[in-house]
Order: structure tokens, then sequence, then C-alpha cells
């Protein structure tokens, strides 16, 4: 079965998940709704993510089947699709898994996020800085999804 590790970039990250058991501030609901969000984040970059992969040893990998069950598969999906720009990765589950992790991991690094004193405080300040540029570009951008 498939599974997405977590990236050990994103270690710090963790307690902010509901699912982590700490007492918060708690950004997610699980560990998959953060990578999900990782990765998709360091798509947004739009530069390659690194070739090498460390996966944190403090949690477990998720199996991709939690992510279905939650509704972000396809968010993974568009992922790997717009990557590799071959609508053919979606046959390769194991391929889907690598991408997101390579990007999940680089979102997780471009956060910035280190541990110290003041971590709640940094962590909350980089999350809004990062959404309200995506506010931003996203109200800047002509050619973005328009509902009908």
């Amino acid at each position: 079965m498939a599974n997405i590790r977590i990236p050990e970039s994103a270690t710090s990250l963790l307690a902010y998940c509901r699912s982590s058991n700490s007492d918060g501030p708690h950004v997610w609901e699980t560990f998959a709704d953060m990578v999900a969000f990782l990765a998709a984040y360091g798509f947004s970059k739009e530069v390659e993510p690194p070739e090498t992969f460390r996966a944190a040893k403090s949690a477990n990998p998720i199996e991709l089947h939690i992510f279905r069950n939650r509704g972000l598969y396809s968010q993974l999906l568009m992922v790997a699709i717009a990557h590799t720009r071959n609508w053919m990765v979606a046959r390769s589950p194991d391929e889907i898994c690598t991408i997101n992790e390579r990007f999940a991991a680089l979102g997780a690094s471009d956060l910035g996020i280190h541990a110290g004193e003041h971590q709640s405080v940094q962590v909350r300040k980089r999350l809004l800085e990062v959404i309200d540029n995506c506010k931003e570009s996203r109200s800047q951008d002509k050619h973005a999804f328009q509902p009908i």
C-alpha cells in the first residue's frame, strides 16, 4: 500500500495537529491535513523540490487511503499531475506519494519553523503571512478560476 511519510522538516509542526494530543494551538485536525497543506504550499513556491527526502522518525507514514477518506487525494493528485505535466502519474500511487513528500518537505522548510521559546507565535505569524499572500495573489490573478 502506498503511503506518504512526514518530512523531517515538518517535525516541529506536528504539535499543531489535533491528532498529536498536544495542548495546541491546533492548526490542522490530522497529520494528513498538515502534509496536504505543506505539499500544496511547497508546490506553490514554483521551485523544484529537493531530490533527497528525510522522513521524520517521530511519526508513522500515512497510508494513501487516509487522504482519500479525508477528501485530500484530489489535491495530492493535482500536485503530482501539475509537477510531472502528465496525467498518467495518476496510475502510480507510489509516484504520487513521492512527489507530495518532496513538496511537503519544501513547504515545511520554506515556513522556516524553528524550535524555540516563541515557536507558537512564530508559527501563527508565518501561517497568517502565507494565507494572506495566497489571498492577495488570488485577488490579483485575472486568470483565476471564477465560478459561473
